[in-house]
């Protein structure tokens, strides 16, 4: 299921800004794993109906992919995400 499948499934909002201009040289396959990874986990753990941002940026040399979401931790009885 795409990303944004998931996000509608669980009525979850999936937000994705990156910068357009972003050019680099890297391994598509690793990539797009790391990314993928990154979104379907914050899809994951955020509840449903809550909102997951993504975004890329160019930052000095770097290029940051960062997502955020308005999760607030375990739903009750849930437990521990991490240990």
């Amino acid at each position: 299921m795409t990303a944004e499948g998931e996000a509608r499934s669980r009525n979850e909002i999936l937000e994705i800004q990156i910068d357009p201009t972003l050019v680099f040289e890297a391994d598509q396959q690793l990539t797009y794993s790391a990314v993928s990874n990154l979104i379907h986990n914050a899809l994951k753990y955020t509840h449903a109906g809550g909102i997951v941002q993504v975004r890329g940026n160019l930052v000095g040399e770097h290029i940051v992919v960062e997502e955020a979401t308005d999760n607030l931790g375990p739903e009750p009885g849930q437990g521990l995400l991490y240990a």
